[in-house]
């Protein structure tokens, strides 16, 4: 973030909301939400079990059990800013693979 973070640690799993869809590759336009675990319509919600702020409180490293690559994340967030006070937004992104160390839930 642009601005520190005043927000506790303690209290960064209630500032968050992460949900998780994927898309139906095909010919037709458009494709409806699948849920990254079944494949059904659906959209998964993807718990947010803790974060940690950086050094300088401008980053922040959320713990997601069960994350898996997906075509489409939405994560809402409310903050605490230093100065400014509280603000929310959300940020849309891919992820496309897991990093070194992370697991991937095995399927059911």
């Amino acid at each position: 973030f642009n601005q520190p973070v005043s927000t506790e640690d303690a209290d960064l799993t209630e500032a968050f909301s992460l949900d998780a869809w994927n898309y139906r590759w095909s010919s037709d336009y458009g494709s409806p939400q699948l849920d990254v675990r079944t494949g059904e319509p659906g959209i998964t919600t993807l718990p947010v079990t803790g974060g940690t702020r950086s050094a300088d409180h401008r980053t922040i490293r959320l713990d997601v059990p069960g994350m898996s690559p997906a075509m489409q994340m939405h994560l809402d967030w409310r903050l605490e800013f230093e100065g400014l006070g509280e603000h929310d937004s959300f940020v849309h992104f891919t992820v496309h693979r897991l990093g070194p160390g992370s697991t991937i839930p095995p399927e059911s």
